[in-house]
């Protein structure tokens, strides 16, 4: 690795960090909107943003927001489920006639903050499944031992059936 080649990574860090401060200002100015449907569709543009700086990430010009959480969730950054409802205000935000409610707008401003928080630190991106504890079995049972007509205790064997082919 030569001299040059460090120079650039540093370049290229101190421009990701002025992108996710200028993401970070952004998801401030949203907060103090008025307009809920405004703030929830540039939340999610913050979050491609933090996605695409910290993680690698990167939004395709077709991907839909749906598309792109999956893309979170098959890397194990966020668990199956937990942004469904942010989702939902951000399509009821940009798609319905409907308009999103405070509640919405407060929850969407929350996640986003939460994953920027999970996103900077290396050791909180993968989260863990909510699958239990692996390895852990049941109790095996006893069986009881068969007992033959003689009352020896002993268990009969039995034949294996054998197929055999036919010549044809």
């Amino acid at each position: 690795m030569g001299i040059f080649d460090f120079i650039k990574k540093f370049q290229e860090k101190k421009e990701q960090e002025k992108r996710v401060q200028a993401a970070l200002q952004d998801l401030k100015k949203i907060e103090n909107t008025s307009d809920y449907r405004e703030g929830i569709i540039k939340s999610f543009y913050i979050l491609e943003t933090l996605g695409a700086e910290y993680l690698g990430i990167k939004r395709g010009e077709a991907t839909t927001v749906r598309e792109y959480v999956r893309l979170l969730e098959e890397d194990g950054i966020v668990r199956k489920d937990e942004l469904k409802e942010y989702v939902t205000a951000f399509e009821v935000s940009k798609y319905s006639v409907y308009d999103p409610t405070l509640e919405n707008f407060n929850k969407s401003v929350t996640v986003v903050r939460d994953l920027e928080k999970r996103f900077k630190n290396p050791k909180n991106r993968k989260v863990a499944t909510s699958k239990g504890k692996k390895g852990k079995r049941g109790k095996k049972r006893r069986r009881a031992p068969t007992r033959t007509a003689g009352g020896d205790g002993e268990a009969p064997r039995r034949k294996r059936k054998v197929k055999r082919r036919t010549a044809d």
